[in-house]
Parts: structure tokens; sequence; C-alpha cells
């Protein structure tokens, strides 16, 4: 997490325990630095990277062929980004809350496979959906949004977060805008041939936690108006929806 290395044969062999402390002491050191002490985050970072043996094997896969130099050079780099405490924070929550998803989908899976009218009706189990978006993506598809898409932005630093829908027509009331905008929040329209997406933009400098999210998604559902008579019909859906029901039409057969 964090470090990307790129592999080739062998060229020395680096001295790992070292290379691990090192790792070990920055990013422990920037979760103390910049989260508060009972914060979740900084909790789940340092228990990440404390686990020495399982961070120095990853270490040597990741930097596998390189020189300590090389090594070092890389270690650098990564310094550079994450001593924004915005990047820092941001880019953490993201990827620990895809981890809690993945996790989260294959203990549902195992363990209560059935999904809920409301979740077949997604085409996704609930714990499929990133924290901050989840109650928000139920309360729009009661409103007649059709939404497939949710969550924290794929390019890394990117700051937004958005709900992709396959309604055609969007339209967020001005009164809506600017509720958010006092808020600090920028909220766009994005029209594609296949889907709209609505992205909400954070103005302020300052780390947004998942929590403030939270808040934000639902708020917004709560006053995005109804949307009624749209035939979604002709639309092509996304294989992953698809392939979930058909997943629970199987399983309600044999149960």
């Amino acid at each position: 997490m964090g470090i990307e290395g790129h592999r080739r044969p062998p060229v020395e062999n680096a001295n790992f325990d070292t290379v691990t402390e090192k790792v070990q002491n920055l990013y422990i050191g920037l979760a103390e630095k910049y989260l508060p002490e009972k914060d979740p985050l900084r909790a789940q970072i340092i228990s990440f990277y404390s686990d020495s043996g399982r961070l120095q094997s990853e270490l040597q896969n990741v930097f596998s062929g390189l020189t300590r130099r090389e090594i070092d050079a890389q270690i650098e780099s990564a310094v550079q980004k994450l001593e924004d405490r915005t990047f820092f924070i941001e880019h953490y929550q993201k990827i620990f809350e895809r981890t809690n998803v993945r996790n989260g989908i294959q203990q549902r899976t195992q363990e209560d496979p059935i999904a809920t009218e409301e979740e077949y009706e997604l085409g996704i189990y609930k714990e499929g959906l990133e924290a901050q978006v989840r109650e928000a993506c139920f309360s729009l598809e009661k409103k007649g949004y059709k939404t497939f898409e949710s969550g924290f932005r794929e390019k890394d630093g990117d700051r937004d977060q958005y709900i992709g829908m396959y309604n055609k027509e969007i339209a967020i009331p001005d009164s809506v805008t600017a509720y958010f905008a006092e808020k600090g929040f920028t909220l766009s329209v994005i029209q594609q041939d296949d889907r709209t997406q609505i992205n909400i933009h954070p103005e302020r400098a300052d780390a947004v936690t998942l929590a403030e999210w939270k808040q934000i998604w639902n708020e917004l559902a709560e006053k995005l108006p109804n949307v009624t008579g749209e035939d979604f019909n002709t639309v092509k859906k996304y294989s992953l929806h698809t392939e979930f029901r058909e997943r629970q039409d199987a399983l309600k057969r044999v149960s």
C-alpha cells in the first residue's frame, strides 16, 4: 500500500530489514502526526505497517531486483506525496474502504448469500458498496434513480466522489446546489451516452473524512426529487449486476 515498485531480475541484495524499518517509521509516523489518537484510520494504518513479517515479504516482492539506491529513491518519491496531509488521509481512506468492501462481499457471500429485495434491484450486496455512499444508493433507488457505480474516483489523488446512474435526465435543483456550495462542495451532472453521473467536488483544502462524505451523500439523496416514467428496458446494463441477479435467481431456485 502506498509504494509501487517495478519488478525485474535481481541486481543487488538489499537489506530488507532496514528497508522495512524505514517504511514502517514513515507510515506509522505520518499516521501519528496527521490523525487523532482515537481515529479508526490511524489505528488501521499503524496495525497494517506494524506487521513486520508481512510487510517485509510485500516489500521484497515490490522492490524485487532494485538496488538500495533505487529503493531509497522510490521511498523518497512516496514521502513527497504523503507529506501532503490531505492526500495522505484521503488516499488511505480509499485504500482501506476498498479493502473493507472486498472483505465484506466475501463474508456476506459465505454467511448470508441470499440478497434482500433492495439488494437484488441494485444488483449488489450492501457490503459491496463503499460505506459513505451505501445508504444514499438505496435511498436513491427508492426515488427512481437506477444507480450502478459509486464512491471514490479511480485516479490517485482525485478528491471527487460520484454516483453513476442509468437515468438519462438528472436535474439537481438550484436550491440543492446552493445548499452544498455553502458547505464547501460543488455538485455537477456529467451526461454521457449511456449514463449520467452526479459528481461532488470538495472545495476546501482539508481532508474530507468518510463520516463527512456519508453525511453529504445522505443529505443529497434526501434532497433530490423523485423521478418517474423513465424506461430502462433498453439500457445496456453492467454484467456485474446482471450476473449478480442471475446467481440470486439460481440460489432461490435451490433454497
